[in-house]
């Protein structure tokens, strides 16, 4: 038998959907997310600090990223354009 509980929330549905959307881009569904959020907490007896985001995932890398993803699956890719090739 499992040592799992149920947990039920309430949310404003467009924050869920948006979350949602979020968490897939990062490979994972709310309740893993969830379930990140209550180790990080429990791990560091804290609220996550959040300070100012990694400017990493702005929203124009984020579509450049995704660009760049779809262009490689499609092969259309050779060479890195950061990368120097001799």
């Amino acid at each position: 038998m499992s040592d799992t509980v149920n947990i039920t929330i309430q949310l404003d549905r467009n924050l869920k959907k948006n979350a949602e959307i979020l968490f897939q881009k990062f490979g994972m569904n709310l309740s893993t997310a969830t379930i990140s959020f209550f180790e990080q907490v429990v791990l560091h007896e804290q609220m996550p600090s959040y300070g100012e985001p990694d400017p990493f995932w702005n929203k124009e890398n984020q579509n450049r990223l995704e660009e760049s993803r779809k262009a490689a699956e499609a092969g259309l890719l050779t060479e890195h354009e950061l990368i120097e090739v001799e």
